[in-house]
């Protein structure tokens, strides 16, 4: 999972919004921290599928109030819409156009509030999404008890060696891949975050099929070839 990268990140409180919200459907692995959110504050960090998850899992383990904290607005999140209505509909509160830039604690080390501050939403990036642009306004506290991270997962950095060593990435390490999810490397196809990084399940189940039909036709090409 991409972690929380500001300062107070380490405070007691902050955890992985999609291991909490899998030990409530499995529980915990031994030794894992398990978040207490019952008449709790909670904050979750992220706008995708995982963050409305983490947002109705709190309300229904008795969280006085789930919040969730987005850089960008409603209209550009990454959630499905209709989870994003479900969260709506069971309580959960959103403060878009903000980032947090810390988490603030008590002197036992344990998480009091997430600092953040207003952004503006710019030209598109090399994503499609609107570049973030941090807003020089005054820094303001959510409070919090609870803070879970929803900032997805990094892509699978692919192994530089061997014949892989000859894939062309892009300045991010992501795979280059023509329209049929070929690299440069004849025979050799990728889809999904390894390319696209962070990406909806619905948009890499559409790399593997493309993927798979520029396969069958690639090899039916070097079939007839023979």
């Amino acid at each position: 999972a991409v972690p929380l990268e500001v300062p107070g990140a380490a405070l007691r409180g902050v955890f992985p919004a999609d291991a909490f919200v899998r030990q409530s459907g499995f529980g915990a692995t031994p030794g894992e921290p398990t978040p207490e959110v019952r008449g709790r504050r909670v904050v979750v960090l992220g706008g995708g599928d995982t963050a409305m998850d983490a947002l109705r899992t709190a309300i229904r383990r008795g969280a006085r109030e789930a919040l969730c904290v987005y850089r960008r607005d409603a209209a550009t999140m990454a959630a499905d819409r209709e989870e994003y209505a479900n969260a709506l509909e069971e309580g959960a509160q959103f403060v878009f156009l903000s980032q947090p830039v810390a988490v603030i604690g008590n002197s036992a080390g344990e998480v009091t509030a997430v600092r953040c501050r207003n952004t503006e939403l710019g030209d598109p990036d090399v994503s499609e999404q609107p570049e973030v642009k941090l807003r020089a306004d005054i820094e303001f506290d959510v409070p919090a008890d609870v803070v879970l991270v929803a900032y997805g997962f990094g892509p699978a950095r692919l192994p530089r060696v061997g014949d892989f060593a000859g894939v062309v990435v892009d300045e991010r390490g992501r795979i280059v891949v023509d329209a049929g999810q070929m690299t440069n490397l004849p025979g050799v196809f990728a889809g999904g975050s390894i390319v696209r990084g962070p990406a909806p399940l619905s948009e890499v189940v559409c790399d593997a099929r493309e993927a798979a039909a520029a396969m069958d036709r690639y090899l039916a090409a070097r079939r007839s070839n023979r």
